[in-house]
C-alpha cells in the first residue's frame, strides 16, 4: 500500500511490539485510516532510505505505539524527538500503563490508551481521534528537515536488517556537556553532579581560566568546540518593555517580570545555531513566588524544555536526550 495521495500517519513503534501494532493499524485501516508502516510498505527492490525519506516528507504526523520497551529505544526516541522539535502532530499510543520512563514532552501531549482487555473501544477511540486530528492538519508536508529525515531513514533501515548493532558512532561518543546556566549555584550544581554520576564531564565557563581578553572570546573559543548543551534557565533578573514601565501608561514596578540572565539567552540561541535543537538540552526553574510571572523571550514560543520539578523526572529525561545524542550513559 502506497499512502501517497491522502493524508497519513508515519507509524512509528520497536520491534518487540510488533503483533500488537499490526493488529491495530490494520483495524484501524479497515475504518478508512491511512498509514505509512514500514513492514507494509517497504518493498523488494525498493531504495528503502528514500521511502522513508519520502514518507516522512509527506506525512501530516507521527503516530508513536509507546511502551517501556519503546522508550529504551534509540530509533523510536529520535523519530519523537525530531517531529517535537519541528512543531509536527505527535499521536502517543500508550501500549501499557503506566510506564515509568516516559518523558515529560510526552506527558504534556494528549495520548491515547490501548486497552487491550477492550481493544475494540480503544480502536473507536484511536480512530475518532486520527479523523479529528486529520481534519485540522490536512495539510501534507509535516515539516521535519532534510538531514533529521534523512538520519531516521538510514537508522530504520540499519534496524530493519539487522546491521545496527554495531553503531559506529559508539567507537568515540560524546563524552563531554557545556552547561550554560545564571546565579542559582545550587541548581547548577544539581546538574553538574548528576552528569557526573553518568560519566559525563562538564564545561562550566567560570571554572576554566585561559588567557582570553574576555567572557565572550572565552565562551566561543570553548562553545565552538561542544557537542551538547545543557542551559539552566532560572529566574535571576527581573524587568520590562520600557512600554509597559513608562508613563502616562502608570504600571511602573508592576510590569516587572522575572527573567533569565542575558548571558543564558545569548548563548542558548547560539548554541540552537550551533549544535541544533536535538543537542541543547533546556532546563528550566519556576519561581518559588506565584507573582511576578517568568517571561520567556517572544522567540521560544514553541520551543520544548524541562522543568525542575520535585521528583527529579528532568533526570531521566535528560538522560534519554543524551542517548539520543550518542552519549555512553
Amino acid at each position: 500500500m502506497q499512502n501517497t495521495e491522502s493524508t497519513y500517519f508515519f507509524v512509528s513503534y520497536v520491534r518487540s511490539d510488533f503483533e500488537i501494532v499490526r493488529q491495530t493499524i490494520e483495524a484501524l485501516q479497515v475504518l478508512g485510516h491511512r498509514f505509512w508502516v514500514d513492514y507494509q510498505d517497504l518493498q523488494p527492490g525498493m531504495n528503502w532510505e528514500v521511502a522513508i525519506e519520502n514518507a516522512l516528507e509527506k506525512s501530516t504526523g507521527l503516530l508513536i505505539f509507546v511502551s517501556k520497551r519503546s522508550l529504551e529505544s534509540e530509533w523510536v526516541l529520535r523519530e519523537l524527538y525530531a517531529a517535537l522539535n519541528h512543531n509536527i502532530v505527535v499521536l502517543p499510543v500508550l501500549l501499557e500503563s503506566p510506564i515509568s520512563n516516559m518523558p515529560i514532552v510526552l506527558q504534556e501531549i494528549q495520548w491515547l490508551i490501548l486497552n487491550r482487555d477492550n481493544s475494540s473501544q480503544s480502536i473507536r477511540q484511536l480512530s475518532d481521534a486520527l479523523t479529528r486530528w486529520a481534519r485540522t492538519n490536512s495539510t501534507p508536508g509535516a515539516g521535519l528537515h532534510a538531514s533529521d529525515r534523512e538520519t531516521i531513514a538510514k537508522e530504520t533501515v540499519a534496524e530493519l536488517t539487522g546491521s545496527a548493532q554495531p553503531k559506529q558512532t559508539n567507537a568515540n561518543p560524546p563524552d563531554t556537556v557545556f552547561i550554560v546556566h545564571g546565579h542559582d549555584s545550587q541548581l547548577l550544581n544539581e546538574v553538574d553532579n548528576f552528569l557526573n554520576l553518568l560519566g559525563v564531564g562538564t564545561i562550566i565557563l567560570g571554572n576554566i581560566h585561559t588567557q582570553h581578553q574576555s567572557l565572550l572570546q572565552k565562551f566561543f573559543a570553548l562553545g565552538q568546540s561542544a557537542q551538547f548543551a545543557v542551559v539552566l534557565m532560572s529566574p535571576d533578573d527581573r524587568g520590562a518593555s520600557r512600554y509597559q514601565y513608562d508613563k502616562p501608561h502608570g504600571v511602573e514596578d508592576k510590569a516587572l517580570q522575572f527573567r533569565a540572565r542575558q548571558n543564558v539567552i545569548l548563548e542558548l540561541g547560539f548554541f540552537y545555531g550551533h549544535l541544533g535543537f536535538q543537542n541543547v538540552f533546556l532546563l528550566v526553574k519556576a519561581p518559588t513566588v506565584r507573582w511576578p510571572n517568568f517571561e520567556f523571550p517572544s522567540d521560544l514560543a514553541g520551543v520544548l524544555y524541562e522543568s525542575v520539578d520535585p521528583n527529579g523526572q528532568w533526570k531521566n529525561n535528560l538522560q534519554n536526550t543524551l542517548r539520543i545524542a550518542g552519549f555512553a550513559v
